[in-house]
């Protein structure tokens, strides 16, 4: 368990996030997530995510604000066209949801892997949404982040820290 961030810091206006690696996708994923990040009960996952192909993982913080989705998804790609993969999506999601505001598109490269990312400011809401993508062993991985705009700058930082801490899981060679 790391401490990211601390209330006791020179000008620091937040609350301590404690990071901590887990293993998601029957143990094809290591990430760092928020220690409080919990799986989401079953009938407030019906709620909200109500299709009936809903990512497998859904957790959420411990306020129910803050919402993270992994899913795999049976589609296999290079990993040097994760750029030209993320360009798509952001492609489709302008086409299917117009009002949202989108980010540039953003690439990381990990240790194991490249990331690319995107965000959707969903103003009515209030919100800000994440998706990101990497290639896997026998496809790719779909991540999701959702939190309230005005905690934008610390979602920020945390997205791109749990971003950064992906890696291969045992008996995963990605």
């Amino acid at each position: 368990m790391r401490v990211l961030f601390t209330d006791n810091e020179e000008n620091c206006s937040q609350d301590k996030v404690l990071m901590e690696d887990r293993e998601f996708e029957a143990g094809n994923i290591l990430m760092a997530v928020p220690l409080d990040f919990q799986e989401m009960e079953e009938w407030r996952k019906a709620a909200l995510y109500p299709w009936e192909k809903r990512p497998e993982l859904i957790l959420q913080n411990k306020e129910g604000t803050v919402h993270m989705t992994l899913q795999l998804l049976k589609r296999e790609w290079p990993e040097t066209e994760t750029f030209q993969a993320i360009l798509e999506m952001g492609r489709l999601l302008e086409g299917t949801f117009p009002v949202y505001e989108q980010s540039e598109v953003y690439l990381m490269e990990t240790e194991k892997s490249v990331i690319g990312w995107l965000i959707l400011k969903m103003k009515e809401r209030e919100e800000e949404h994440v998706k990101a993508i990497w290639p896997l062993d026998e496809g790719m991985a779909l991540y999701t982040l959702t939190y309230r705009e005005k905690e934008r700058e610390k979602w920020h930082v945390l997205n791109r820290r749990m971003l950064a801490s992906v890696r291969p899981g045992k008996g995963s060679e990605w």
